[in-house]
């Protein structure tokens, strides 16, 4: 079964790495980032881990929507030399992700290695003496509209 691997790099670089997203980096015959505007990149650089972008595509592409569409169908190309490992900051708030997993034939796999969120991130960067942040869960969230 083809397999795109989805690695979650955060916003840092690499001190907010997991080992699991390490190794996949380290290991990946086909590693694309989505921008090489991020701080990962200089990274994998200095480790001389190479990797391609998709960089060229937002000046080709007329609107994101388009962009994500043509994501997803250079890397189910990609495929046809092995599987591909696709590094974006957070998989959950990337389009491209999405769209990949609704265009991907079945005999596709997706799996997506997760990382500090950029949620996470930001929460940790909140003075605990300033404010209060509260979580709340979907359920709760419409009670407090």
């Amino acid at each position: 079964m083809a397999k795109i691997t989805v690695v979650s790099l955060g916003i840092g670089g690499e001190d907010y790495l997991t080992r699991a997203q390490e190794k996949q980096l380290r290991s990946a015959k086909q590693l694309v980032l989505r921008t090489a505007r991020h701080p990962m990149a200089d990274f994998l650089r200095s480790e001389n881990i190479p990797f391609a972008t998709f960089d060229s595509l937002y000046e080709e592409c007329e609107d994101f929507d388009v962009f994500n569409k043509a994501v997803s169908v250079q890397l189910l190309t990609m495929l046809k030399e092995g599987d591909v490992c696709y590094a974006v900051s957070d998989a959950s708030f990337d389009y491209s992700v999405f769209t990949l997993t609704s265009l991907k034939p079945r005999s596709t796999e997706v799996e997506i290695i997760p990382g500090v969120s950029i949620a996470e991130r930001y929460l940790s960067m909140v003075e605990r003496t300033s404010c209060a942040v509260r979580v709340f869960t979907a359920g709760e969230f419409g009670s407090y509209r």
